[in-house]
């Protein structure tokens, strides 16, 4: 393929000292809202289901299976759409040319009581428009970013504030919670734990939205954390058999230490022999709960700490951990499950310059180029402060300590492609193959209305930036798809999104009858949200199918109906085939743990937990 509007940049062994050849951007006013896809911020909060018109092109035969994506709604202006009202959508490829959906809210226990609940006292409110936190019950668990197949008809929901649940994939409703709510220990704690009510029913929890079911041998395992300084931090590995209570290792640094995470654990890799979680660039700026809007920026670092399975003991409560800091941003990281015997890991990530996905942008705040947020898209994260791209390399594990190794480390910036690169796409059910070959990405594109002053502040003195702040493009870069060869160290096919879509949550669809041998022999459908709608009537919030070996060429296929209607989507999923869970599967009996707390409520709320809350989960 041939890149003719654009300027490819690598380098190896460290990430700067790069250039860019080309023109930059003019000075021309932007005309803010121009084309934004305002559709993204809101969606019915109600269920709803139906069938999907082919709006263009004509769909492959050879499409089957089931493709999961979760959303984030917001509920009020200024929301964050990444931490909104979660729901999940299910579309089915029952046969060719019939595509049916079925979307539901994501009904967890915390999410019923916010539905119900009456008095001033119980119901939650948004602070800092990250969290929604109630005085008398706790925190909001939405649970609305990555669906995890476990098997056996078996998916879990992931939310990194809060414990996961499991859900029927047929009928999409919440079933049980992973763990009762006291085998997960509360991310507040030491003195600001003091403070912490002893009633509330959800106190905050922190996890990963990546928690990794290892197909090959049945091994779960995720992360609970948390802490608001070094000497009340903590970080403990979990795994759990999908049967039983969850198991925890509290992890510890051969220097003796309890990590601290600064970021998230957005996400963690298992390998053959190694659990390696990631402390990812997205910090939660707590002092937003008291108005306060002061941006702490990344620090172009991934702290990251690498375990031995076989260093973990059902007898023993702790496990060692090696740590070591990846000179990056990222957040989402994937790793080939072979790790060459334990001596070595090969790594993919999204290289994060100067970019901040945790911070929201709010009304009628300062844009860097003049003008001010406007109310309708408030809430949506903030633009990139520079081109991203794509980060690879390979860690040595064999002596003492890890290491990169020599000319190992390469990044690939792309001054048309990679702006907010986001979800890395590839075949499986976050199932690593045992070396990857080809990697999908899908960035978010570039957005002036989204440039705020505060973040260009922030932002200002990052290291290794390409552009500096007075650089950066007063007119959108559009979303865009490319696939990333493993072997060639390249962005090898590509395909941008008309101006006013943004597409966010892609997924790989195997072929009918495709043995699986090259990892792009089948398709790339991604959610698109479009200010114009591919046709008349449309409601702008479509499907666009790709094939994978082919990206250039444009989609094969959009699908659409005015009845198929989601916000800003998260993760995604696809699975062959589906049935109903299995009834005698897990249940996490958790009546005791609200039973010992109702007396300290009121009447309402006893009545809606046990009328509403235990029938669905217990």
């Amino acid at each position: 393929m041939e890149f003719s509007r654009r300027t490819l940049l690598s380098s190896a062994v460290a990430i700067g000292g790069h250039s860019l050849t080309g023109p930059l951007w003019g000075n021309e006013k932007i005309d803010s809202l121009s084309s934004f896809p305002v559709g993204i911020m809101n969606a019915p909060l109600k269920s709803s289901a139906g069938s999907l018109d082919i709006l263009e092109g004509d769909m492959p035969d050879d499409i089957f299976g089931h493709y999961f994506f979760m959303e984030g709604i917001a509920l009020e202006t200024g929301h964050f759409t990444p931490a909104g009202r979660g729901a999940i959508c299910r579309v089915d490829f029952n046969q060719p040319h019939s595509i049916s959906f079925k979307r539901a809210l994501v009904q967890t226990p915390s999410a019923i009581l916010m539905d119900h609940v009456s008095s001033s006292r119980d119901q939650f409110k948004l602070y800092g428009s990250l969290f929604y936190l109630s005085s008398s019950l706790g925190f909001m668990n939405f649970n609305n970013t990555a669906p995890i197949w476990m098997g056996d008809n078996r998916i879990v929901l992931t939310f990194e504030g809060g414990q996961p649940h499991e859900i029927d994939p047929l009928s999409l409703e919440v079933v049980s919670s992973v763990g009762t709510p006291d085998e997960w220990r509360p991310s507040i704690n030491g003195v600001a734990g003091w403070f912490t009510p002893k009633k509330w029913l959800f106190p905050q929890v922190r996890t990963t939205a990546h928690p990794y079911f290892d197909e090959r041998n049945g091994d779960a395992y995720t992360v609970n954390y948390g802490g608001l300084s070094a000497l009340s931090g903590f970080l403990n590995l979990v795994s759990w058999d999908r049967v039983g209570r969850l198991k925890h290792w509290r992890v510890k640094t051969f220097d003796g230490s309890s990590p601290q995470i600064i970021g998230t654990v957005h996400s963690i890799a298992v390998t053959e022999n190694l659990i390696i979680i990631f402390d990812t660039a997205a910090r939660v700026e707590f002092l937003r709960t008291i108005g306060l809007k002061g941006i702490t920026p990344q620090t172009n670092t991934t702290p990251t700490y690498i375990i031995r399975k076989k260093d973990l003991r059902r007898d023993s409560d702790t496990v060692m951990a090696h740590r070591y800091v990846l000179p990056f941003d990222t957040s989402d990281v994937l790793v080939d499950y072979d790790d060459q015997q334990g001596s070595e890991f090969r790594f993919f990530a999204q290289y994060l310059s100067a970019s901040d996905k945790s911070e929201p942008s709010y009304r009628g705040e300062s844009l860097y180029h003049g003008g001010r947020v406007d109310e309708s898209i408030a809430g949506y994260p903030i633009a990139p402060h520079d081109i991203g791209g794509i980060v690879s390399g390979r860690v040595d594990l064999r002596a003492s300590e890890p290491r990169l190794i020599d000319h190992s480390l390469v990044t690939i910036r792309d001054e048309e492609l990679c702006w907010d690169v986001n979800d890395p796409i590839y075949y499986g059910h976050y199932n690593f193959p045992n070396r990857f070959e080809h990697i999908f990405y899908i960035a978010n594109g570039y957005r002036p209305e989204l440039l705020v002053k505060r973040g260009v502040k922030a932002y200002r003195d990052y290291p290794d930036k390409i552009l500096e702040s007075r650089d950066l493009p007063k007119d959108p870069k559009p979303s865009a798809l490319f696939r990333y060869d493993c072997n060639q160290e390249a962005i090898v096919d590509s395909f941008q999104f008309p101006e006013d879509a943004i597409s966010r949550s892609g997924q790989y669809l195997k072929k009918k009858g495709d043995s699986f041998q090259g990892q792009k022999d089948g398709y790339i459908i991604c959610p698109v949200f479009l200010s114009q709608a591919t046709n008349p009537g449309g409601n702008g919030k479509e499907l666009w199918v790709f094939a994978a070996d082919n990206l250039s060429s444009g989609p094969v296929c959009k699908l659409g109906h005015p009845d198929f209607d989601f916000a800003a989507t998260n993760h995604a999923m696809w699975v062959p085939s589906i049935g109903p869970r299995p009834e005698a599967s897990y249940k996490a009996d958790s009546y005791r743990f609200y039973e010992d707390r109702l007396d300290d409520h009121s009447e309402e709320v006893r009545r809606i937990v046990r009328n509403e809350v235990y029938p669905r989960i217990l």
